[in-house]
């Protein structure tokens, strides 16, 4: 380190990496610029935010085995490929069936409850 370099403690930055903090939020704690992490704290930043996602993970999985449902089906379809799509299980046939027997319950039932007794139409 030159006589210009101020001296600046890597753990400090590590630990800060570790729980996400900004680069820039970094900078100002330690008392440097951002080119400074960038040049001589790539390691210290690389480590410090690789123990901050295992740590995330590790609570995560905690929280699975504590039956954190929401969880476990985050996990699923982040590491398993598990969706939650809908698929439409009837062919074009059956479907069309069942759009005329919709349609068919639709026009019978405007015309149900309706008694025309020579003077007024009464709703049921």
């Amino acid at each position: 380190m030159s006589k210009s370099e101020k001296a600046i403690d890597e753990k400090t930055v590590e630990q800060l990496a570790a729980i996400f903090c900004t680069k820039e939020e970094i900078a100002s704690v330690v008392g440097c610029s951002v080119e400074t992490l960038n040049e001589r704290f790539v390691d210290a930043l690389k480590r410090g935010k690789d123990k901050g996602k295992a740590s995330l993970r590790r609570k995560q999985w905690e929280s699975i085995e504590n039956g954190n449902i929401t969880m476990l089906v985050w996990f699923g379809k982040q590491f398993l490929g598990q969706t939650e799509k809908m698929e439409n299980a009837l062919n074009d046939e059956q479907y069309n069936e069942l759009l005329a027997a919709a349609h068919a319950a639709m026009v019978h039932l405007s015309g149900a409850g309706r008694a025309t007794s020579g003077h007024s139409t009464v709703q049921a």
